[in-house]
């Protein structure tokens, strides 16, 4: 090649890299930022954990008025399906029973006129070992008003043993209206076998039937009727009665009655009984300020930490030496002291209480709790 040649590619070259050296550089990429976790919220501290309301027997200081569930039962009668009136004594030889009777077809005899409604009596019976109920209805509503002696009675109680085999309440219900049994006595009396049997809301079906049958002239049956209402469908706990006028319980005159008033007291009682047995603690002849004390301890136990621990323990402590006091107001402590922070006063209280509680005489069964309470106090928050 000729020198001239050579110098003129030098040249170019040399323009070649000129340009690159003014050409912009790449911009540098940016120093990656540091991603920063985002901060949630603080980890709480786990919730103390409390002991649970000791259990103890206050079966002496709140009524049970679920045994009203069973009036006008006595406590020897249970629903059978079986004749009330003595049916095969009156009209066969010892050891024959009604449904031997029936199978003999004695229901279809004449035997005069002074076994004319025993004969009734029986065929309505045999209807029934038919499994006709309607039938059976149908021969024993006349005898209601039958002068053979216990005769009338038997057919009324019968009434509800028939009628609550029939099924449930709206059955039973068909059958009372198409024979026009309205007696009061016979729906409280079937309400009460439902009951028995478990059958609670037909109980409640049949008892409103009997409310709205009541004359008002029996005024305690009158209350019976409301205390099975109200037993049946317990208002809520900010309502002391459903349906009933002035929002009392019964819609009676107060002092009206004295079932009235103890059946009310016992509501009373049995529906709030953190608050409300002081009246019904004076119909028991207790010690009023005592027992209402244990038993608002006992119902009114707080639930979680927030709860009004104190409350409990004074109540627990003023109830003594009611049996079960000192285990409420051992476990109440413990739980004060754990809901309380040490700073509080009160943790030097609870100390103060425990100990005294161990030199009064007291329930031998807490002598390990109280021991196990004073050594918690001092560990978790010990004296400056």
């Amino acid at each position: 090649m000729s020198p001239r040649y050579d110098d003129l590619m030098r040249g170019v070259v040399v323009a070649v890299l000129a340009v690159g050296a003014c050409r912009a550089k790449p911009p540098e990429p940016l120093a990656r930022e540091v991603e920063i976790e985002p901060v949630g919220e603080l980890p709480r501290p786990p919730e103390p954990v409390l002991v649970p309301r000791p259990e103890i027997d206050v079966s002496h200081l709140v009524p049970d008025p679920t045994h009203e569930l069973r009036w006008p039962l006595s406590m020897a009668s249970h629903p059978e399906l079986e004749p009330q009136f003595e049916i095969a004594a009156a009209l066969a030889e010892p050891g024959v029973g009604w449904l031997d009777l029936c199978r003999l077809g004695a229901h279809n005899r004449h035997l005069g006129k002074d076994k004319r409604d025993h004969v009734a009596y029986l065929r309505g019976w045999c209807s029934v070992g038919k499994q006709d109920l309607d039938g059976a209805l149908a021969h024993l509503v006349p005898l209601t008003s039958s002068v053979v002696l216990g005769l009338a009675p038997a057919v009324r109680a019968d009434f509800a043993n028939i009628l609550v085999s029939s099924g449930d309440a709206h059955d039973a219900s068909r059958l009372l209206s198409k024979h026009r049994i309205h007696d009061v006595g016979v729906l409280d009396t079937l309400a009460a076998s439902y009951a028995e049997l478990g059958k609670l809301d037909d109980a409640y079906a049949i008892n409103e039937l009997a409310i709205a049958n009541d004359d008002l002239r029996n005024l305690a049956n009158r209350c019976r009727r409301l205390t099975r209402r109200i037993v049946l469908r317990p208002p809520p706990k900010q309502l002391k009665a459903v349906d009933l006028p002035n929002a009392g319980l019964f819609d009676v005159p107060t002092g009206a009655d004295a079932t009235c008033t103890r059946l009310e007291h016992e509501l009373e009682c049995w529906l709030d009984p953190v608050s409300a047995c002081g009246h019904y603690h004076v119909d028991q002849q207790l010690d009023v300020a005592k027992s209402g004390s244990l038993v608002a301890a006992y119902f009114g136990w707080p639930r979680g930490v927030a709860g009004d621990w104190w409350l409990t323990v004074n109540n627990a402590l003023f109830a003594r030496p009611h049996p079960g006091a000192d285990r409420l107001a051992v476990a109440a402590m413990t739980n004060a002291l754990r809901a309380t922070p040490c700073a509080s006063r009160n943790v030097t209280k609870i100390r103060i209480l425990a100990k005294d509680l161990r030199t009064e005489p007291h329930d031998p069964a807490i002598d390990a709790d109280l021991t196990r309470l004073i050594d918690e106090s001092q560990a978790q928050c010990p004296d400056p």
